[in-house]
């Protein structure tokens, strides 16, 4: 069994988690544009219906709530197999509240990778 307070291992994405991803969407919208010119690429992807976004694994750290780490793969969704590098990839913390505070889950941080990249606590 994991450490009470520490991070899981690495988990293959579940609906639950896609669910909590595209719920923060938004909120990862609004927190690129601050950070636009190193992220320029996300913003294309978030506004774009042309593209699609996958959450591909995760882990979780309970707190006073649960924080998710998830990896996100974003491609357009018309490619060709060729176009199999062209997907971009993020790790995305995002901290989801104890139910009972009816608060609704927030973005704290995104890091642009690459596919290879281990996702780990940030």
């Amino acid at each position: 069994p994991p450490m009470v307070g520490a991070p899981s291992h690495v988990k293959e994405a579940t609906s639950d988690i896609q669910q909590l991803v595209d719920s923060v969407k938004p909120q990862m919208e609004q927190q690129q544009q601050q950070q636009q010119q190193q992220q320029q690429q996300l913003s294309t992807v978030l506004s774009n219906d042309d593209y699609s976004f996958q959450a591909t694994q995760y882990i979780s750290q309970v707190v006073a709530g649960t924080i998710y780490f998830v990896k996100i793969r974003t491609i357009k969704k018309q490619h060709t197999p060729q176009d199999d590098d062209a997907a971009t990839w993020w790790h995305v913390k995002i901290f989801q509240p104890l139910p009972y505070t009816r608060e609704p889950p927030r973005v704290m941080g995104i890091q642009h990778c690459k596919m290879d990249d281990p996702l780990v606590a940030f």
